[in-house]
C-alpha cells in the first residue's frame, strides 16, 4: 500500500503570525508615517529578529540599516537574513 507523506513548512505560518501581530502593524505605521529610526526590542532569538526585519522590508519595500556594537554580532545577522 502506497504511503503519502505531506510536508508543511513552518516558515509561512511564522511569517503570517508576525505580519498579523499588533506590534508589527504598529512598526509598519511608524515607518509609513516617515519615522527615520525605529528600535525593536523584545525579540530574543536572532533568527526571529531577522525574520521581522525581512518581513518589514517586504511589507514596506524600504531598505534598512542594522547598527550593532561589534562586527561579530553583524555576522550572525547576515547569516540569518541570507537564509
Amino acid at each position: 500500500m502506497p504511503v503519502s507523506l505531506e510536508t508543511h513548512s513552518v516558515l509561512p505560518n511564522a511569517l503570517r503570525s508576525v505580519i498579523d501581530s499588533t506590534e508589527f502593524r504598529s512598526v509598519i505605521d511608524q515607518i509609513n508615517r516617515g519615522a527615520r529610526a525605529i528600535s525593536i526590542s523584545g525579540l530574543v532569538a536572532e533568527p526571529a529578529r531577522a525574520l521581522v526585519l525581512a518581513a518589514l522590508q517586504r511589507e514596506t519595500r524600504k531598505q534598512f540599516a542594522i547598527v550593532m556594537p561589534a562586527q561579530r554580532d553583524l555576522e550572525s545577522w547576515e547569516r540569518d537574513l541570507n537564509f
